[in-house]
């Protein structure tokens, strides 16, 4: 399976973020709660002409804590910005120590209808690298293409190690397995396979895993078959 391309939108969203929190010169603020989900204000900055983030930026949204800290940032944006980068809305989530530690993306029913992808959820470690991009897809592309989630896990050099597919009942019905995991060298090839199968399947079957080993290339050196976690010896 191929890792969509909207990964690299939002990994390159990080250093925009980091941007748009620089003090602005042409804005309005205005407190839109005064004790949110956090136990802090909300304070919302519109921006006009003359400010450096008109062009792209229609208002942002920062929520504090009881203390005063920055817990969330979102950022909604202009329609010619999200044409361009693929999304409308971003989300970010910050940690007590200021650093972020989630980032949401929204994506535009442009985008949607050419990727099938309408959120992706980007998670950090505590040094703001990114660990897991989450992407959720539409029920229309599901139906089409037979999953509905993928989680990609990322190595500190930002490589994918470990791609994780969820599909939905009706393809499970259909080929018998729920999800897959997927587990990729340094060059981006896939070394193993894990597929995880229904009960129905299973019951059927005798087995309710499988895991397939890879040369590196398109070839499968050997397959294990499991039920309940202990190997089955196939003839």
């Amino acid at each position: 399976m191929m890792i969509s391309t909207r990964f690299v939108l939002l990994l390159s969203m990080v250093g925009f973020l980091a941007l748009l929190s620089d003090a602005a010169k042409a804005e309005i603020q205005n407190v839109i709660c005064d004790r949110n989900e956090y136990g802090g204000k909300s304070v919302e900055t519109t921006y006009e002409r003359g400010d450096k983030h008109y062009s792209d930026v229609i208002k942002e949204i920062i929520s504090f804590d009881e203390a005063g800290k920055v817990t969330k940032v979102e950022h909604f944006y202009r329609d010619k910005f999200a044409d361009d980068k693929g999304y409308y809305k971003s989300v970010a989530y910050y940690d007590g120590n200021g650093k972020v530690t989630k980032e949401e993306q929204f994506y535009t029913d442009k985008f949607v209808r050419s990727k099938g992808g309408f959120k992706a959820v980007a998670r950090y470690d505590n040094n703001e690298k990114v660990i897991a991009i989450e992407s959720f897809y539409t029920d229309r592309f599901a139906d089409e293409k037979g999953y509905y989630k993928a989680i990609a896990r990322y190595d500190d050099k930002g490589k994918v190690t470990k791609l994780e597919s969820y599909y939905t009942d009706k393809f499970a019905g259909e080929k018998g397995y729920y999800k897959t995991i997927s587990y990729y060298d340094g060059n981006g090839s896939v070394t193993k396979l894990e597929s995880f199968y229904t009960d129905k399947f299973a019951n059927d079957k005798g087995f309710d895993e499988i895991i397939s080993y890879y040369d590196g290339g398109e070839e499968t050196i050997r397959a294990e078959y499991f039920m309940n976690g202990r190997l089955i010896p196939m003839r």
